[in-house]
């Protein structure tokens, strides 16, 4: 009888083989591939990099990823107000992993329009599309500055420019793997800890536990001057399905 061993060391948790397989040949048997969670932490960071990782609520053509003003990213091209251009990430959270999730922009020039990108449950973007009340947990930009809001209402704000959304800077919020939501900026791209501006008292949970909502990058652009609203860098990372 062949021998029966233990791998633990795998990115993809413990499972049980018979020993001499290679480890591609147990990925195979498994049907396991790179962002499958099939027990394991396997966190993947998507990069916004074309239209069809957006989800429109409104026209498809409302929100689309192009350039405007010599800037490349996610852009709004919907009518003028709030609400009228909105939208989620194609890609979305399944599960909260070791590393919880994030979603982050990083602007190359200091934005002068109004805007905010979120952390949603993605269902909800239906239920009020004509609104940014959906958006649960999200960082806005008001000409530059920055302030928190969650579900329509505001929960922080910060009136001195310097502390906004300057050239350079990477804004995120993050969920650890207890549910916790922060909202962090970094002036090095995360390459050492971050500066929390805000903890949130709502705790996350992946998937919602009342209708099994997944999380989304969320998106409400102010369109009255289209060419200072464009999100750069856009990125969503997790335990991701829908890329």
């Amino acid at each position: 009888m062949a021998e029966i061993k233990t791998i633990s060391s795998v990115a993809w948790g413990s499972v049980k083989v018979v020993a001499g397989i290679a480890s591609d040949s147990i990925k195979n048997i498994l049907n396991i591939e790179p962002g499958d969670h099939g027990g394991g932490d396997s966190a993947q960071t998507k990069t916004i990099g074309e239209s069809n990782d957006l989800v429109p609520v409104h026209d498809p053509a409302s929100l689309s990823y192009g350039t405007v003003g010599g800037r490349t990213g996610v852009i709004a091209t919907g009518v003028n107000g709030w609400g009228s251009t909105g939208g989620t990430t194609a890609a979305y959270v399944t599960e909260l992993g070791e590393d919880g999730c994030y979603i982050e922009i990083t602007q190359t020039a200091t934005p002068t329009g109004h805007f905010m990108f979120a952390l949603a449950y993605a269902d909800d973007s239906t239920a009020s599309p004509n609104t940014y009340s959906w958006l649960d947990w999200a960082l806005y930009c008001n000409g530059g500055k920055v302030a928190v809001w969650e579900h329509g209402s505001q929960k922080y704000s910060d009136s001195n420019a310097a502390n906004g959304f300057i050239a350079d800077r990477t804004w995120r919020i993050a969920v650890d793997s207890d549910g916790e939501v922060t909202y962090q900026r970094s002036d090095d791209g995360f390459s050492s800890a971050g500066t929390t501006i805000y903890t949130s008292a709502t705790t996350c949970v992946v998937p919602r536990d009342s209708d099994g909502s997944y999380l989304a990058g969320g998106f409400s652009l102010y369109t009255a001057s289209p060419a200072s609203v464009v999100l750069q860098s856009v990125k969503l990372h997790g335990i991701l399905a829908g890329t």
